[in-house]
């Protein structure tokens, strides 16, 4: 009894594909994707989509999303709101989990259980439950092709929140520079900087 139901919560099936989609990625030395995001709330009404595109490169990130371009150096978030001309940097927090391609992917590594929810021609379904009850959602549903491409991640908010990443366009960028992810080398016009640190 106890051994099925350790194979239900790390399911070695999951994990294997869990592990070439980690690995595909993580020998990327850079990659641009397009996305949609979405947030769906049925009782609240809610329901919105936008677009963006993330650059990612190591641990760093440049994510630009509709008036906001935010910097990702490894240690700081700086946002730029391109609207108001206002410049923001911030302590990273579970907003870099959910939105870094690369972090979200390696999730599963540490304090996540784990299943096939679904298994087809066009690819894996597959489920992740975080082991912190506190985290503000219950789980996270991965969509991967059969070339173990992410096609979407959803995480299923405790809120009732429904927030969906569906990637549009990948293209693997090697020739992305550090520099490239430099918010003082983009030479941005700010009018007014927030330090929230």
């Amino acid at each position: 009894c106890c051994w099925q139901v350790v194979m239900a919560q790390y399911d070695p099936q999951a994990k294997e594909i869990l592990d070439q989609v980690s690995n595909k990625y993580s020998k990327m030395n850079g990659f641009t994707a397009n996305f949609v995001n979405t947030l769906e709330n049925k009782e609240a009404g809610v329901d919105e989509e936008y677009t963006g595109t993330i650059h990612i490169k190591d641990d760093l990130f440049k994510l630009e999303m509709g008036a906001n371009i935010i910097y990702f150096d490894g240690k700081l978030i700086r946002q730029y709101d391109s609207d108001l001309q206002e410049y923001t940097i911030r302590i990273p927090d579970a907003e870099v989990e959910s939105l870094n391609l690369s972090t979200v992917l390696n999730l599963y590594k540490d304090g996540y259980k784990y299943r096939m929810r679904e298994q087809n021609a066009d690819g894996y379904l597959i489920e992740l439950v975080p082991e912190d009850r506190t985290k503000s959602f219950h789980k996270i549903v991965m969509d991967f092709n059969t070339k173990f491409d992410v096609k979407s991640f959803t995480y299923f908010e405790k809120n009732g929140n429904l927030v969906s990443t569906i990637v549009k366009e990948f293209q693997e960028k090697p020739d992305l520079q550090k520099s490239f992810f430099d918010f003082f080398k983009a030479n941005l016009e700010v009018q007014d900087s927030v330090d929230l640190r």
